[in-house]
């Protein structure tokens, strides 16, 4: 797994015009695709940590298997703000989640910089 951190990727992406993402998130279909997404997420990120069988992942989480596997599934909603507390989850989740968007509809910047320093 490349953990690199520096990467210049200047001329690898092409110019895009600025565009909005809309959604109407109200749709129950778009609340059941968003549950599933979210859920292979979740199991991309866990998988990024070499935590590859449900009952691994479930005590990494501290929860039932069952209920690990209805957020993979999508039948229950991740609770993210909890995930996202957990450290060694949290740059796998983004990965994973960056992983998952399509190309051509997002443009992903990243910029690290250290206090006081300046941006790389």
């Amino acid at each position: 797994m490349d953990h690199t951190l520096f990467r210049d990727v200047s001329g690898e992406l092409p110019e895009r015009a600025e565009s909005m993402a809309k959604a109407d998130l109200r749709k129950t279909e778009d609340r059941e695709a968003r549950r599933v997404l979210l859920g292979g997420v979740l199991a991309t990120a866990l998988v990024l940590l070499r935590k590859t069988r449900l009952k691994e992942q479930a005590g990494f989480l501290q929860r039932d298997p069952r209920q690990v596997a209805r957020w993979f599934n999508g039948t229950e909603t991740v609770p993210w703000e909890e995930l996202l507390a957990i450290r060694e989850l949290q740059f796998p989740l983004m990965q994973a989640l960056l992983e998952s968007c399509q190309a051509d509809l997002v443009e992903i910047r990243t910029v690290i910089s250290r206090p006081g320093g300046s941006a790389t």
